[in-house]
C-alpha cells in the first residue's frame, strides 16, 4: 500500500476510479473537472500494486463568517474501489490529508 498525494501532472490518474464510481456523472462533466478543478486542487490516492484504488479531492473554497473570509477545502471524490473496501483506507486518506 502507498500512500500519497499525487502532483499535479499525475491528477488524470485518478479519473479511471471516477468513473467506476461515480457512474452518473457525464463525460462533459469531468471533462470540464478534469481540465478545470484538477488544476486548482489536490489529490491523495492509496495506490496497490501500481493502481490507484482509493482517492479523495481537495477543492479550494472561500468560506465567509461574519466578515471573515477563511480558505478552506471541500471534500469531493471520496471513493475505494469496491475491492478494496473495509480496510480503513479512507480514515488514512482524511488523516493523511
Amino acid at each position: 500500500m502507498i500512500l500519497r498525494k499525487l502532483e499535479l501532472y499525475e491528477h488524470g490518474k485518478t479519473r479511471k476510479l471516477w468513473e467506476a464510481i461515480f457512474r452518473e456523472d457525464t463525460k462533459e462533466f469531468l471533462d470540464y473537472y478534469y481540465e478545470v478543478k484538477t488544476t486548482e486542487n489536490e489529490i491523495y490516492v492509496i495506490e496497490e500494486d501500481g493502481k490507484i484504488v482509493s482517492m479523495l479531492h481537495l477543492n479550494p473554497y472561500q468560506m465567509r463568517i461574519r466578515e471573515k473570509i477563511y480558505l478552506t477545502n471541500y471534500i469531493v471524490a471520496v471513493a475505494t474501489d469496491e475491492k478494496y473496501r473495509k480496510r480503513g483506507y479512507m480514515a488514512k486518506l482524511l488523516n493523511y490529508a
